[in-house]
């Protein structure tokens, strides 16, 4: 997959030049966590969104995205892919210091 050019997407744009960003089911693994997310553009069908990273902090869960021209092959699903973090209620949140990052969602790791 070739794209032309990607930045990082604010949490501005997702309010605005899309339908949000929302959490699927998570599946929790004996070693890993996958978070699935759903971003739709409502602003500009040319652009698309990558790259899902994240990262664990305390007991948040801080994930970002990429965004640019749509590539010509199909993209893959955008999940986040995290080692499994200790038992107890993360607050997923969207990394982007300007907006405070805002809460997406709660993942509970049980026991």
């Amino acid at each position: 997959m070739v794209w032309a050019s990607k930045e990082p997407v604010t949490w501005e744009y997702l309010k605005t030049k899309s339908t949000g960003l929302k959490l699927q089911a998570v599946q929790i693994m004996p070693n890993e966590i996958y978070i699935p997310l759903a971003v739709i553009p409502t602003f500009d069908s040319a652009i698309c969104f990558s790259d899902p990273v994240g990262q664990i902090s305390g007991q948040r869960i801080l994930i970002r995205l990429q965004k640019g021209l749509c590539p010509t092959s199909p993209l893959p699903a955008l999940v986040v892919i995290l080692p499994k973090p200790a038992p107890g209620k993360y607050e997923v949140v969207y990394d982007d210091n300007n907006a405070k990052q805002p809460v997406i969602g709660i993942v509970e790791i049980p026991n």
